[in-house]
C-alpha cells in the first residue's frame, strides 16, 4: 500500500463527516490516507511521501502553498465547499476561482453543472490541462437514507439563521475588515453592497425575533431550535430568548443532527433548506422581506414560502393534520436540484475517489527519510512547546465515534487507524 491520500479539513463541525466517507472510501481501495487539520497538514506535508493532496477551495491566497506542495511532487485536487450557491458570484469567482492558483491544481470536482458551467470559461482560460469533474459533493451523500437514522416522534421545529455580516460573531466592524483584508471589498462599490447586506440582515434578523416570540407564545407544545451559522454571535441570540421555556439556542452537533429530529425547518436563502429537502423533511423558506441582490433562489424554490407569522402558523396546523406534505410538490422541486447538485442518484464520494485513483504518482513509499523529517519537525514543536491552534478539535476518541455512522457501508474492523500527528489520523487498511 503505497498510495498516499491527503485530506484537509478546516472546520470540523462541518466538513468532518464528508471527509471521514471520503476517507474511508480511499482507504478501502488501498490507499494510506491522512485525514486532519488543514493547518497542520500545511505544516508537514514536506515530510511526506508523494500523494494527493484533497482541499476545500483554491482561493488566490493559496498560490504560493500549493506551488511548493507541488515542487515535493505532491497533486492537488479541490471541492470547493461555498461554490455550491454562492451569495455573491462575482466575489466568488474573484477570490476562489481566479488567479494563477489555478496552474497549480491538478483536479477540480464540481457540485453540479451549474458549477461547472461558472468555473470552465475562467479554468480554459487560465490552465486547460486542468481536468474538471462533476461528481457531487459527499456532504450531500450524508443526507440519503443510507446514512440517516430512524427518528422517534419529536416536537422539534428547527430555525437556522444566517445572519453572519449583521450578527459576525467578532462585531459588525470586523466583518468589513475582515472582508477587506481577504480581497473581497476592493473598492467602494463592493463595501456598499455588504453594507447593505448587513442592513437587510438586520432588518430580517428583528423579523425573525419577533416570529419567534409569536410561535414561542402560540405553540407551547412544541419546542424551538434556534442553530445559528457558525459565523455568528450565539450570545445575541442566548440574550434575547434566555426565558423562553421552548426555545433553545444551539450551535453543537452537526446541522443534519438537527434536521433529523426536526419536524420542519425554517430558513431564509440558506442551504440548509437544500439539505432538509433531500432528506425528505419539509423546509419552510422565511421571507418578509424581498430583495433580489441577496436572494439564494434554489434554496427558496424548494421550500414552502411563509411571509409572516400568519403563513407558518398555517403549516402548523397542516403538519398536525398530516397534510403538510402534499403541498410541497417534492418531485417537481427535485428536478430543479438536479442542475445544482450531481448526487441526487448515486453517491459523490464513490465517484470522486475513483477520479482520484486515476491520477498516477511514483515512488510513494514512506521511508526512513520521511520518518525522520516528522520527528525533527515534532521535536522543535516540542521544544517552542507550542501546537498550531486550528479549528479541527477532534481526538482519536472522538473520531473512532464519528467512524460508527458508517458501519454499515464499511467493515470498520478492516481499518487501522492510528495518531499520526497533532490533529492528523492515518486511516489504512489492516
Amino acid at each position: 500500500m503505497n498510495k498516499w491520500l491527503y485530506i484537509a479539513v478546516e472546520v470540523a463541525l462541518r466538513e468532518l463527516d464528508a471527509k471521514i466517507l471520503l476517507a474511508l472510501e480511499a482507504a478501502n481501495k488501498g490507499y494510506n490516507v491522512l485525514l486532519g487539520s488543514s493547518r497542520n497538514i500545511d505544516k508537514i506535508y514536506n515530510t511526506l511521501p508523494k500523494g494527493v493532496l484533497f482541499f476545500k477551495d483554491c482561493a488566490v491566497y493559496n498560490k504560493n502553498k500549493f506551488k511548493k506542495m507541488k515542487k515535493y511532487g505532491h497533486y492537488i485536487a479541490v471541492l470547493d465547499e461555498e461554490a455550491f450557491i454562492p451569495l455573491d458570484l462575482e466575489s466568488f469567482i474573484s477570490h476562489r476561482v481566479k488567479g494563477e492558483v489555478l496552474k497549480e491544481i491538478e483536479l477540480y470536482f464540481c457540485w453540479g453543472k451549474n458549477h461547472k458551467k461558472i468555473v470552465k470559461p475562467i479554468i480554459d482560460e487560465i490552465n486547460p490541462t486542468l481536468k474538471i469533474s462533476i461528481t457531487g459533493h459527499p456532504r450531500m451523500d450524508l443526507l440519503k437514507k443510507d446514512f440517516r437514522k430512524v427518528q422517534k416522534n419529536s416536537n422539534l421545529i428547527l430555525i437556522n439563521t444566517m445572519f453572519g455580516s449583521y450578527n459576525y460573531k467578532f462585531g459588525k466592524n470586523k466583518y468589513i475588515e475582515n472582508l477587506k483584508r481577504l480581497g473581497v471589498i476592493t473598492n467602494k462599490e463592493k463595501e456598499k453592497y455588504f453594507l447593505n447586506l448587513m442592513s437587510y440582515e438586520e432588518n430580517l434578523f428583528n423579523e425573525y425575533i419577533n416570529l419567534l416570540k409569536k410561535l414561542s407564545k402560540t405553540f407551547k407544545n412544541y419546542h424551538f431550535i434556534i442553530r445559528p451559522h457558525p459565523t455568528e454571535n450565539i450570545q445575541t441570540w442566548e440574550k434575547i430568548f434566555y426565558n423562553y421555556e421552548n426555545i433553545e439556542v444551539k450551535q453543537e452537533n452537526t446541522v443534519n443532527y438537527w434536521i433529523e429530529k426536526s419536524l420542519f425547518v425554517i430558513h431564509t436563502n440558506c442551504t440548509t433548506g437544500i439539505e432538509t429537502f433531500l432528506m425528505d423533511k419539509i423546509p419552510i423558506a422565511f421571507v418578509p422581506i424581498e430583495n433580489k441582490n441577496y436572494e439564494i433562489k434554489l434554496p427558496n424554490q424548494l421550500s414552502l414560502t411563509a411571509k409572516n407569522f400568519e403563513n407558518i402558523a398555517y403549516y402548523i396546523l397542516l403538519l398536525e393534520k398530516k397534510k403538510l406534505e402534499e403541498h410541497l410538490n417534492r418531485n417537481e422541486k427535485k428536478e430543479i436540484l438536479r442542475d445544482y447538485l450531481a448526487n441526487i442518484d448515486f453517491f459523490a464520494y464513490e465517484k470522486i475517489i475513483d477520479e482520484i485513483e486515476k491520477i498516477s504518482i511514483s515512488n510513494q513509499k514512506y521511508n526512513l527519510k520521511h520518518k525522520l523529517k516528522l520527528k525533527l519537525l515534532n521535536l522543535t514543536i516540542l521544544f517552542k512547546k507550542k501546537y498550531i491552534n486550528t479549528k479541527f478539535n477532534v481526538d482519536k476518541n472522538q473520531l473512532l465515534q464519528r467512524l460508527q455512522r458508517f458501519n454499515k457501508q464499511f467493515d470498520l474492523k478492516q481499518f487501522e487507524i492510528s495518531n499520526f500527528y497533532n490533529e492528523i489520523f492515518l486511516i489504512r487498511k489492516k
